[in-house]
């Protein structure tokens, strides 16, 4: 069941706001909890029911591990929380490692070796990425003291919440139990339930209207050349650039469902997108991009591995690993690999350009652009071992990129070209949600990005008339295309 689907939008969850509704306003919150567990569980369990049990047994697997490290205490019972935290760490990669990379060590990396090992069919299960990083993260709270209270049903709830249960955001415990807790928040409110359509129209508009709709020729492309066609060098750029929006607006889109989603719950998730093709630098691409995962790379991976403490190649070092480890994670392949590896070599020459000569003061403009250029060019390109099927194939649409690819392929016209350039407008230009929501409460985690204001008071959202008339007409257009909606790209990872 998609976010963008006539079944979620018209059927699971106005039944599940209704449901919610009933029970919200009880002194009691534990019934509107259940209902909500109930229905995420119906959600997660509708792509595949074989799934639900994995996620439960992951869940009660990960509680008593934390009952246990919160139960030790005094000065052994810090060696023993210490011990009971890595098996748990320790059991949580190793189900993520057997779903996602036994195929793929069975069959790409003992073939290295000349080896040939039946492959067993392993189905992934969904959002297990996501589910499994969220319970680290609970864990490595119980260990620190940051989470000293804990309840099974708020537990559950935590990981289970549908809106961000598939793609995230990774969200920290304390901070969704403090609003399980609060009057202020979990319940109903109409400021809440209009902002939070606004953020989900939003993001149907850029999944829907944009993503979906440049999809077919980033799918050409790629196809192209993974079939070894054919590939002139303008069809490549437009795939490249194609997929380079299209993964932009399809997670930006998700992002701010999942934020409109559960501000009809009144809970408020944290933003996990901000214009990353804004960045001056790839080191700014980390801070904007899939926010929530960039924090726990570094603070689960980059700083235990020692960070910047241990001078500039070991800083280097720790970067590569990182981002490596953050490749694999997005999937079992080369490309991925590859793709990490060619992000966190950039961050790392980022680093030592900046250690070497000195934090910037304030540039130019026409500096300013040519960073952004830059640092979007380096974006785009490493794209192509993300999206493409084999890394033949990447070699080929990068061959293609420079005239090396023989010409021929498929040929776009003035519509093509409109429409990417339409895109990037919108992707360097246009206010992001974050800014065009910012003067409105609910503000989320008041986060706008620091040197950015909000939007020009008439982009602002405000419950009027006007805007309700706006974002009617948009989710109408929206409605129309749902038939032609494709799953986000990030609920493979």
């Amino acid at each position: 069941m998609l976010f963008n689907s006539y079944i979620f939008l018209f059927a699971f969850l106005p039944l599940a706001f209704a449901g919610f509704a009933l029970l919200a306003g009880r002194d009691d919150r534990r019934p509107a909890k259940i209902w909500l567990i109930v229905c995420s569980l119906a959600f997660y369990g509708w792509f595949a029911v074989a799934d639900v049990p994995v996620i439960l047994t992951s869940i009660a697997g990960n509680y008593l591990l934390a009952r246990a490290i919160a139960a030790a205490r005094g000065e052994a019972g810090c060696v023993r929380r210490t011990k009971l935290f890595r098996l748990g760490v320790a059991a949580n990669v190793a189900l993520l490692a057997y779903f996602k990379y036994t195929r793929f060590f069975l069959t790409d990396v003992l073939s290295l070796f000349g080896l040939t090992v039946p492959s067993p069919m392993i189905v992934l299960p969904l959002g297990i990425s996501f589910f499994t990083f969220q319970q680290i993260i609970f864990l490595r709270d119980i260990r620190s003291g940051a989470v000293t209270r804990f309840r099974f049903l708020d537990y559950v709830f935590c990981v289970t919440f549908f809106p961000h249960l598939i793609a995230g955001p990774i969200i920290k415990y304390k901070n969704i139990l403090a609003q399980l807790g609060s009057r202020a928040f979990f319940g109903l409110s109409s400021v809440f339930a209009a902002s939070g359509l606004a953020w989900l129209t939003l993001g149907l508009v850029k999944k829907v209207l944009i993503a979906d709709l440049i999809a077919p020729f980033a799918n050409e492309v790629f196809g192209q050349a993974a079939a070894g066609g054919p590939l002139g060098s303008a069809a490549a750029w437009a795939g490249v650039l194609a997929y380079t929006f299209q993964i932009y607006f399809d997670f930006s889109g998700y992002s701010d469902m999942a934020i409109g989603l559960a501000l009809l719950f009144k809970i408020e998730l944290p933003v996990n997108f901000d214009s990353p093709y804004k960045s001056r630098s790839i080191v700014e691409f980390w801070r904007r991009w899939h926010i929530t995962l960039s924090w726990f790379l570094r603070e689960c991976l980059y700083i235990p591995l020692g960070g910047n403490r241990h001078g500039a190649l070991r800083q280097y070092a720790n970067l590569l690993a990182t981002m490596l480890l953050g490749g694999l994670w997005h999937g079992a392949g080369y490309g991925f690999i590859l793709w990490g590896g060619a992000h966190g070599l950039a961050l790392a020459v980022t680093h030592a350009v900046t250690r070497r000569a000195g934090p910037g003061g304030e540039s130019g403009r026409t500096a300013h652009l040519a960073a952004v250029a830059a640092t979007f060019a380096l974006t785009a390109l490493a794209w192509v071992l993300f999206r493409a099927e084999t890394l033949p194939a990447a070699g080929r649409v990068y061959a293609a990129l420079f005239g090396a690819g023989g010409g021929g392929g498929p040929a776009y016209g003035w519509t093509v070209w409109s429409a990417l350039a339409g895109c990037a407008a919108v992707s360097f230009l246009a206010p992001n949600t974050q800014q065009i929501m910012a003067g409105v409460r609910p503000r989320i985690e008041a986060f706008l990005t620091p040197g950015e204001p909000p939007a020009p008071r008439f982009l602002q959202w405000r419950p009027t008339v006007a805007w309700a008339a706006l974002l009617g007409a948009l989710f109408f257009v929206v409605v129309t295309n749902l038939s032609n909606a494709t799953d986000f790209l990030y609920f493979q990872f």
